[in-house]
């Protein structure tokens, strides 16, 4: 049984590693059924099952594993990880990081990731005070730490504690001076607290390392363009719709205009060049930007919200709202 066994895990990590995963998941199976609580196994399974997007029975089997071995601190990290960024579980993700910190054993590695993810859920959660309490701890225990020093400057943001937040992110930068969500973030806190040319500083940064350190991009700039597309179809009639433009990223001269933001997603302004021409004009021009919506959203299905929540406060904005239709997502 136990050559057979073998057999079977050898030939569902091959299938794994060449793509092969309906076939990895009959041979894995096939391998569990002879050694139902086998590590080695339920790892590969599990990943076979990430792979195809099953994450459910992906948490499923990592809690099986955790029954029969309760002390593997990288599965709960990776279960809870799971349930926050996944299936949407932040209760839950939290009861199993409660078991990290319990344990004895933890490597430092591990004590930063499950602080981490502790925050992560109560921002889901939307208790942010608790997530600046636990990063409080978190950064007197690891106060070199970039992920929580850039957690706690966010939270901190988010709490209006505008001057607190850019100490953060100062900090932060002394570390890593090119972690450019920092630089943002301390121009947004600097924007708080009505520091515009600090603000401008480190916006124009943030714009410079942004071009050199683009998102890693989901869609290809055609399949991006079909979504653009079917949403202003849909929102706005044909009469009167704007001209649909798709860039990478603002220009730097729109960082001199207001809201001088260099991660805005989007942008709808008057048509000035057509109209230049003489033509029949589309009087206005929508804008995406490709970049800034990918930083942001992973799923079409999210790109597509966003735009549509983009055209909507554009022209609420512009007093054009009358001239839109409702939005039915695809």
């Amino acid at each position: 049984m136990s050559a057979l066994f073998k057999k079977y895990l050898a030939k569902a990590r091959q299938d794994l590693l060449q793509h092969e995963l309906e076939d990895g998941l009959k041979a894995v199976n096939s391998a569990l059924h002879m050694k139902p609580g086998d590590l080695e196994a339920l790892r590969c399974k599990i990943d076979i099952l990430l792979k195809l997007g099953h994450f459910q029975k992906a948490a499923d089997h990592l809690m099986v594993g955790l029954e029969q071995h309760p002390f593997q601190s990288k599965w709960m990290l990776e279960l809870s990880e799971l349930m926050i960024n996944r299936l949407h579980q932040p209760s839950e993700a939290l009861r199993w990081l409660s078991r990290v910190f319990r344990a004895r054993g933890v490597s430092e590695e591990d004590e930063r990731r499950a602080y981490r993810l502790q925050v992560e859920a109560m921002i889901d959660q939307e208790r942010l005070y608790e997530a600046w309490l636990v990063l409080r701890k978190a950064c007197t225990v690891f106060p070199e730490e970039a992920d929580l020093l850039f957690l706690r400057g966010w939270v901190t943001l988010q709490l209006g504690r505008y001057y607190a937040s850019a100490s953060t992110f100062q900090k932060l930068l002394r570390i890593k001076p090119e972690h450019v969500d920092a630089h943002y973030y301390l121009g947004v806190a600097y924007e708080g607290m009505g520091e515009a040319s600090l603000m401008l500083r480190q916006f124009s940064h943030t714009h410079k390392l942004d071009q050199v350190m683009p998102p890693q991009l989901r869609l290809s700039a055609s399949a991006f363009r079909r979504i653009a597309e079917r949403v202003l179809d849909e929102m706005w009639p044909l009469r009167g719709a704007p001209l649909l433009c798709i860039r990478d990223y603002p220009d730097s001269s729109q960082l001199a205009e207001a809201p001088h933001d260099p991660r805005r997603m989007g942008m709808l302004s008057p048509n000035i060049e057509l109209s230049r021409q003489g033509e029949q004009p589309q009087r206005w021009r929508l804008t995406f930007y490709q970049w800034n919506i990918e930083r942001f959203c992973f799923t079409p299905e999210e790109i597509e919200e966003e735009m549509v929540a983009i055209l909507r406060q554009e022209c609420e904005d512009k007093g054009l709202s009358s001239s839109m239709h409702s939005y039915s997502a695809s």
